[in-house]
């Protein structure tokens, strides 16, 4: 039975590393940490998602997020095309384009770029980073109190039934 066990394991690894996204920037603006990580899709397949993100309504912030991410370590190394930042919907009719910011492969942020809204495009998403409390070291020990006397009130209480 060991084996089923390591084959078990091994699935789930592998099944958890398929779950985690290609690539994904740790980033601060503002003084908010994000997780910026990109998905193909188009706007057309994406509007609530792409209209959610931050940056939406300001080419500015569109370029702020893509600075940031091109000056994340290694960026030209994990991507292999455009990052784009969708920040709204523009000329030459208004409603005809998405607009965006983008990082290339080098880090380098360039433009205030449309295309249609059915392209697919590799599109930021971002999402805020909340703190985790830490736990107070002083709880662990009366934790482990609390079990201790637990545990022997059970032991004298199975000692006197029987």
């Amino acid at each position: 039975m060991p084996f089923s066990r390591l084959a078990v394991a091994t699935a789930t690894l592998a099944l958890f590393a398929a779950s985690l996204p290609a690539s994904a920037y740790q980033i601060n603006v503002g003084g908010i940490d994000y997780e910026v990580t990109f998905v193909d899709t188009s706007y057309t397949a994406s509007t609530a998602l792409l209209e959610s993100q931050p940056w939406w309504g300001s080419a500015t912030d569109a370029g702020t997020f893509a600075t940031a991410v091109g000056d994340a370590d290694n960026v030209g190394a994990t991507i292999g095309g455009e990052l784009s930042f969708a920040y709204g919907l523009g000329p030459p009719v208004p409603t005809s384009d998405i607009l965006f910011r983008y990082v290339d492969s080098a880090g380098v942020v360039s433009g205030n770029l449309g295309t249609g809204q059915g392209a697919v495009r590799s599109f930021a998403t971002a999402t805020a980073i909340v703190a985790v409390p830490e736990i107070d070291g002083a709880v662990l020990p009366q934790a482990l109190f609390v079990l201790f006397a637990l545990g022997a009130g059970l032991h004298a209480r199975r000692n006197r039934l029987g």
